[in-house]
């Protein structure tokens, strides 16, 4: 065959693909096929997305005028000076989806973090509903809130498998990109467990290629049999918008997040008692192992933990964790911060270059920072102890015991009952706080079920506020 017959043959088959894709001449139902599931899952999942917006605590003045909109304005301006500054509510817009149909919503905590106010509004009405903050986990950026439903049985959205998904498989994100409501998009997952992107604490996301913009945040991210694999809640942009480098946090943490939230109150992860770093070349070597060995190095390790007690010690080479191979610390972290104080994780660590399995129940974090995040994070506050150095400031003895509120949650019950930051929580329930047991202790046994008595001292002067479950 001629290269000139060669070309008219070639053309000859482009025009009839031509032909067969003109949307004159197209196959609807390889269209409608390809389609079906896309239509499905924005058909039968946008009701459950709602677009929230959280209404600052106090609102800030906007100086700058705008030039242009009104052709007197710098008219009246040369006579009679600029008018007064107005007053704009300030605050943040995002997503977020029903996961029960009493109410319950999943979204980002930093859409509703500066909050002293929380609206959503649902697709088939728009009207704005009051929504309370019931629980959040700085960690992994996760936050649950819950409206009103009234007795209606709302639509929700059920979680699957995050382990399960694949890197190629089809994703639909809804939300409201730019307060564009019930925006949906589609792509694929680009790549799962993504770490070192110091995003949150608990570093693991799933990367997407769908387009999400500000304003998504909080949304579902879905597959296509209609469930929830994700949250979406970054991108990587130099504009600001879409290049298509979306991240989503994984179902599987947002179910446990939500779950323990809901039961509890508060988060409570388990706890190993390790310290971990990398494992580079210059260790593997030191430690005798081959040059392309990958795990974690334990470089501590609590003393009577459960990785103590187990028999672990510094120089142990984690390679897996309940099976999956591990490679950083954020990536051990990933795991472990899916599981909860009481969970099993079970290790197979290089030890003295031999590989061994560990079987370790994880425990609840120690007296501490993480104590008074259990204890009092479920009414939206958190403290520390009181130092000889705080309590001078303050006008209190140097000797003198207490917490101090380090931080109040805007809209939660702490702020709703008067507490702020910098007081001084001195009694609850009746019974003088020392340390994290005495105040584990005395919310454990209020004198009145439910019902929490708090006596502070601030800038010389003690009041009482009363804070119920």
């Amino acid at each position: 065959m001629t290269k000139k017959s060669i070309a008219y043959a070639c053309l000859s088959l482009i025009a009839t693909c031509f032909a067969e894709c003109s949307p004159c001449v197209g196959n609807k139902d390889i269209e409608d096929t390809i389609s079906a599931p896309f239509i499905k899952v924005a058909e039968t999942c946008s009701p459950a997305v709602v677009h929230i917006y959280g209404e600052a605590k106090s609102p800030s003045t906007s100086q700058q005028r705008q030039k242009g909109v009104n052709p007197y304005d710098e008219f009246f301006e040369q006579f009679f000076g600029a008018p007064p500054p107005q007053k704009r509510p300030q605050g943040s817009v995002g997503s977020g989806f029903f996961v029960s149909e009493d109410g319950y919503i999943l979204t980002n905590y930093h859409v509703v973090q500066q909050a002293q106010t929380i609206y959503i509004s649902r697709e088939s009405d728009g009207v704005n509903i009051p929504a309370e903050l019931i629980g959040f986990d700085k960690k992994s950026d996760i936050a649950v809130l819950k409206i009103d439903s009234q007795g209606e049985k709302l639509p929700y959205l059920c979680f699957a498998d995050s382990d399960a998904i694949r890197v190629g498989q089809f994703v639909v994100a809804i939300g409201s990109p730019f307060e564009l409501r019930n925006t949906v998009t589609t792509g694929t997952v680009s790549a799962t467990h993504r770490n070192k992107l110091q995003l949150s604490q608990i570093d693991d996301f799933i990367q997407i290629d769908a387009a999400i913009n500000p304003g998504n945040s909080g949304g579902p991210l879905l597959n296509l049999q209609c469930q929830v694999i994700g949250m979406n809640t970054a991108i990587f942009s130099q504009s600001g918008g879409s290049i298509g480098l979306g991240f989503a946090i994984p179902s599987k943490m947002l179910k446990m997040v939500y779950n323990q939230i809901r039961e509890k109150g508060v988060v409570e992860r388990g706890v190993m008692g390790v310290q971990l770093q990398e494992l580079n070349s210059d260790l593997a070597s030191a430690f005798k192992l081959p040059s392309k060995t990958t795990g974690v190095v334990i470089s501590d390790v609590v003393k009577d933990s459960p990785a103590d007690k187990a028999g672990l010690h510094p120089g142990d080479v984690i390679v897996s964790i309940d099976g999956k191979s591990v490679s950083s610390p954020e990536a051990v972290i990933a795991i472990v911060g899916q599981k909860t104080a009481g969970d099993t994780v079970v290790l197979e660590v290089l030890q003295g270059g031999k590989k061994k399995s560990y079987s370790i129940v994880l425990a609840s974090p120690n007296a501490g920072i993480g104590s008074s995040d259990l204890s009092l994070q479920r009414f939206g506050m958190q403290v520390s102890i009181l130092t000889p150095e705080k309590a001078y400031q303050q006008g209190m003895r140097i000797d003198d015991t207490g917490m101090v509120i380090t931080s109040v949650t805007p809209n939660s019950k702490a702020a709703k009952a008067g507490l702020r930051q910098g007081m001084i929580i001195v009694v609850v329930n009746g019974k003088k706080i020392r340390s994290y047991e005495d105040l584990n202790d005395a919310l454990k046994n209020p004198q009145d079920k439910g019902k929490h008595i708090f006596l502070v001292s601030y800038q010389g002067r003690a009041s009482f506020h009363y804070i119920e479950e």
